[in-house]
């Protein structure tokens, strides 16, 4: 029977920002879990064997903390190689900055200098490597960083000679993602739960306007919805405005909004921090309740365009 060992776990994190703080080390509490979180400016950042980068606008937050596995050290590497592994380790590094940060904001929130640090996601990170047991299981190099080295550079001529404004819902949603990946993953829920409540309504009053109920009827109909909304909203209302149900239509649909209102009413009641998939699933789950509805009656249903997620 193999035996439960601890492993040591080292990530460093490249901020792209330079505050004008002194570097300082803490032990930070994630849960149960324990991280030594350190701060810190160098002035050179090593990003391989031949390429290093002077940079002194940015910062590197590290990372550190015994990671169990039940298996031998070469066992444990070749996980934490993995695509399983890495996105485990990623993710509790990213736990351990957002506990970080927020400690760091509450203890110093008038203070200038600490103003320009918030939570920082994948995205955001120039440079982000782990080392599991002495030996490096990941790097990435972010488009800020690349941008330093890469001579093709993506093309925005296509963009119109006169940018309009983006309807509500789809420029929302796409905050909602953005929130997701920069490091605000709760928040990207309540945003897209709240995206996908105002559609719905704006669509369920369109619906009953084409059947000639009046606006205060229609709005009246809509306030009076207490408890269960969103159920209530894409399952009776829709049946009695259109003869259409999501729950009948589309059941595994249902069932992911369910429990997507479900962790949007965890995180605003009960305090819970929720995952970038959590994210992720949910602006996802927006779009294609969108779908949904555009097939009931595209005229009044407008397109989003799909999320597109960088992890």
């Amino acid at each position: 029977m193999t035996s439960l060992q601890k492993f040591r776990v080292t990530g460093h994190v490249v901020w792209p920002v330079r505050p004008n703080v002194d570097k300082t080390e803490r032990v930070v509490e994630v849960g149960e879990s324990r991280f030594i979180v350190s701060l810190e400016f160098p002035s050179v950042y090593f990003v391989d064997k031949e390429l290093k980068l002077a940079n002194s606008n940015w910062c590197q937050l590290s990372v550190s903390w015994r990671q169990p596995f039940s298996g031998t050290r070469n066992a444990a590497r070749k996980w934490a190689s993995s695509k399983d592994g890495s996105k485990v380790l990623i993710e509790k590094i990213e736990r351990a900055q957002h506990a970080y940060v927020d400690v760091l904001k509450s203890e110093f929130h008038e203070n200038y200098d600490v103003h320009c640090i918030r939570h920082f996601g994948p995205l955001d990170w120039p440079y982000v490597c782990v080392q599991f047991a002495g030996a490096l299981v990941f790097k990435r190099i972010g488009s800020s960083l690349g941008a330093h080295f890469r001579s093709l550079r993506s093309s925005l001529d296509s963009l119109p000679d006169v940018c309009r404004r983006i309807s509500f819902e789809q420029r929302t949603l796409q905050r909602a993602i953005d929130l997701a990946q920069c490091g605000y993953p709760t928040e990207s829920v309540l945003l897209a739960a709240a995206v996908l409540d105002a559609f719905v309504q704006k669509f369920l009053r369109a619906l009953m306007a084409l059947r000639f109920i009046e606006e205060e009827s229609a709005e009246q109909l809509l306030r009076n919805v207490m408890t269960k909304r969103m159920a209530t909203y894409l399952d009776a209302v829709l049946k009695l405005a259109s003869g259409h149900s999501l729950a009948e239509d589309e059941p595994g649909l249902f069932e992911r909004l369910l429990k997507v209102n479900k962790q949007r009413n965890d995180a605003i009641h009960n305090g819970r921090e929720l995952a970038r998939a959590d994210a992720y699933e949910a602006c996802d789950m927006v779009h294609k309740v969108a779908m949904y509805l555009s097939l009931v009656n595209a005229d009044v249903a407008p397109q989003l365009r799909a999320p597109k997620f960088f992890t």
